[in-house]
């Protein structure tokens, strides 16, 4: 290598400082202070733009409720306690109140009163309470009948199996004049058993024998009024407003007791919500539930 090829190759060495040029990795101050202060502009830019956005779109929505109901506008139907029939271990848990708290009862629980169940392990609190805000109706325990004591009803071997509506915002029920035909809300036995109420939305169910496909309909229905109800949801829970508005809404509960399942056998139990703006369909799992039940023989 030559002197020339040497000096050019040092001339090209990169270097933290360079003294002769005064340059610190290869920018002078003066250039440093130029790309520093642009990056602090671009920076704060983008900042500033994202921050507008955010503010843009915050107000333009309203902070107790979505501004658009789209698939989420008609309520689907659940159920509690969830349990698999062929576990024995949850059955057990369930009769023997053991590993979970299904329910306290007038000072049983921290001093204190009425009613509390799990829903999907987490806890669902419906008591009488002194409530400011007169939109909202507390949830009467004594509606449920035979099931207001959901550990009775187990120990009696009667289990009652609670359900309720999904919270949907302004939304209304629209009641049925009379149940509709080739459903299991018109099966004799099934029906209502006192005149249909105005705008309620009542709960049927039916068993099918895992067996011999047979069904059968051995169920008591509960909730709706003081004197053990008919099964149905009354209007006069709805609509629900949102939580802002509604701080201690308790969503009506309607209990279904099963009795008269023959013993030993396992059964499949579809329950179905019926009032005219509620889309029933059991294979999307549209305000229906299925589970499967079991009487020890």
């Amino acid at each position: 290598m030559g002197a020339n090829d040497a000096k050019a190759a040092a001339e090209h060495k990169f270097q933290i400082y360079d003294a002769d040029k005064g340059t610190f990795l290869g920018r002078t101050g003066a250039s440093w202070l130029k790309i520093t202060v642009f990056y602090i502009a671009y920076f704060a830019f983008l900042a500033g733009l994202f921050t507008a956005s955010v503010q843009l779109m915050q107000s333009q929505l309203s902070d107790d409720k979505p501004k658009l109901n789209t698939r989420l506008n008609i309520p689907g139907l659940n159920y509690f306690p969830k349990f698999a029939a062929s576990s024995d271990e949850q059955k057990k848990r369930l009769t023997d109140n053991e590993g979970i708290a299904f329910y306290w009862k007038d000072g049983q629980k921290d001093g204190e009163t009425g009613y509390q169940f799990y829903v999907d392990q987490t806890l669902a609190i419906f008591k009488e309470v002194n409530d400011n805000d007169s939109t909202v109706k507390n949830f009467d325990v004594n509606t449920l009948g035979a099931c207001a004591n959901p550990q009775a009803s187990w120990d009696a071997g009667k289990p009652c199996i609670y359900f309720r509506l999904n919270r949907v915002i302004d939304w209304t029920p629209v009641g049925l004049f009379k149940p509709e035909a080739d459903t299991i809300f018109a099966k004799d036995g099934n029906g209502p058993s006192k005149a249909m109420v105005k705008d309620a939305t009542y709960v049927r169910c039916e068993a099918k024998d895992t067996e011999s496909g047979e069904f059968s309909y051995p169920f008591t229905y509960f909730g709706g009024d003081s004197n053990g109800g008919d099964g149905y949801f009354p209007a006069d829970y709805f609509p629900y407003t949102g939580k802002k508005a509604q701080p201690t809404y308790e969503s009506p509960i309607v209990a279904v007791q099963v009795d008269n399942l023959e013993a030993g056998k396992t059964f499949k139990v579809s329950c179905d919500a019926f009032a005219k703006n509620i889309v029933v369909d059991r294979k999307a799992g549209l305000g229906s539930v299925k589970f499967e039940h079991k009487k020890e023989a």
